[in-house]
């Protein structure tokens, strides 16, 4: 089952990060969307798919690999660091590990960049200066910081729910 997961993140967020409202405005025309969205689509899930043969590959197979992430917690970049620091050593596990973790941080910033994006378009708010950005930016630091007090794991079994019926779609 967590195969099904990692393929489809790994489709979903290439596919959905390349729909944002900023990838639009950097398109010069419609003829680019098909290679722009589906090509980020496809390198995402082969990224997806690497990672998931390596870890079975690491850990003997499907039922290693599902105790090692029961082991560590859930945690991918633990994971990854193990794999990493066990077979490439300390200074490229620290190299890779800061990869996969900007790959995180960056999906935040696109998520956070299209979500103003989208409301200031909707609100017919001009973004060039830099006050009307943060404007439309703190209500939504606000919101975030709100759900990050939550329980994570609740919201991200809605993320979970929301890519599983998109991928179904």
């Amino acid at each position: 089952p967590m195969l099904f997961t990692t393929i489809a993140c790994g489709a979903l967020s290439g596919f959905h990060a390349t729909q944002s409202p900023m990838m639009a405005r950097c398109m010069t025309s419609e003829g680019q969307a098909r290679s722009i969205f589906y090509g980020a689509m496809i390198a995402e899930s082969i990224i997806a798919l690497i990672w998931a043969a390596i870890g079975m590959a690491f850990w003997g197979g499907v039922e290693g690999l599902n105790t090692a992430i029961a082991e560590y917690g859930g945690s991918a970049a633990k994971l990854v660091d193990v794999i990493t620091e066990t077979t490439l050593g300390k200074g490229i596990a620290t190299c890779v590990l800061v990869g996969v973790v900007g790959c995180a941080v960056t999906s935040g910033d696109t998520a956070f960049r299209s979500l103003r994006l989208t409301i200031a378009d909707f609100m017919k708010a001009d973004q060039r200066p830099i006050m009307k950005r943060v404007a439309v930016s703190i209500p939504i630091f606000i919101l975030a910081y709100i759900c990050c007090k939550a329980d994570f794991s609740t919201i991200w079994k809605y993320v979970g729910i929301g890519n599983q019926l998109l991928a179904t779609i």
